[in-house]
């Protein structure tokens, strides 16, 4: 049987719902009669096989176009446009091997609704940045579409609240879906933000003068809780950087009592540091 490849306004009207129109075209019964004669003949077990399989070329080539132009439909979605006429493609030759012409259903109808389903379902498992569970991903999808709608209806931004409705869910779920919807796609850190200056470089990195705030905030506690004579020493020796000799002079004291004030002070400092700590 020869192949039969239609032109491409035939092809676009042939993958539109109204292909069961009562009153179909020639071209449009041409091309019912000719794929019907083609997959009749692969599914006759006494067809041999290399002529069974010159029937699925011949009916993938004529529904070639219409695959081509399914996958279209998805363009503009972070996925090229050659990948998803590939799922397009393969999703065609498996709708020929798994098609029943017993059923009385029209093939190009049916070849559709499996492109479609392969198409959907490479999107939902193939094209997400991080994985999410499925039902997240179906639950954002579902709220993408209802956002859309209540936005034609009402000529506004819907709430939260009136997305949830639409999809039967709470607004928690709502907004749980919405999350999972950033991780579809990613951005590169080496992305470029300004001519020289790219996402990483925006990044911050942990800054050390944290931890020193809690021990700022301790020690100072620790401090208040000295005598007034007793803070300036170790003020003197640890802040000012003065020797023993030197704070005894300031404090008129000798440098052994400065040396005990300084030893007990940072024994009853440590004391309730642990203690504050337990």
């Amino acid at each position: 049987m020869c192949s039969m490849v239609l032109s491409e306004g035939l092809i676009e009207g042939r993958e539109s719902e109204s292909c069961s129109s009562p009153s179909p075209s020639r071209d449009d019964v041409l091309l019912r009669e000719h794929l019907a004669a083609a997959i009749a003949e692969f599914n006759d077990p006494t067809v041999e096989w290399e002529r069974r399989r010159r029937c699925v070329e011949t009916v993938c080539v004529d529904c070639l176009p219409i695959a081509r132009r399914v996958a279209r439909r998805y363009r503009d979605r972070g996925v090229p446009l050659d990948d998803l006429e590939q799922v397009a493609a393969t999703a065609l030759v498996a709708a020929v091997h798994r098609f029943d012409p017993g059923r009385g259903t029209d093939f190009v109808a049916y070849a559709v609704t499996s492109m479609r389903g392969e198409l959907r379902r490479y999107f939902r498992d193939h094209t997400w940045a991080v994985r999410v569970p499925r039902s997240l991903q179906e639950l954002h999808l579902a709220s993408v579409r209802e956002a859309d709608r209540i936005r034609q209806e009402l000529h506004r931004e819907p709430d939260a609240a009136e997305v949830a409705s639409a999809v039967g869910c709470d607004r928690a779920g709502a907004a749980e879906a919405a999350l999972a919807g950033q991780a579809y796609t990613s951005s590169s850190l080496d992305g470029p933000v300004t001519e020289d200056r790219t996402l990483l470089d925006g990044i911050g990195e942990l800054d050390s003068g944290f931890d020193r705030i809690d021990c700022s905030q301790t020690l100072r506690w620790l401090l208040s809780k000295l005598s007034s004579r007793d803070r300036k020493i170790v003020g003197l020796r640890y802040f000012h950087d003065l020797t023993q000799s030197e704070i005894a002079k300031v404090v008129g004291l000798s440098q052994m009592q400065v040396s005990r004030i300084l030893r007990q002070s940072l024994q009853r400092m440590r004391g309730r540091s642990q203690g504050d700590a337990a």
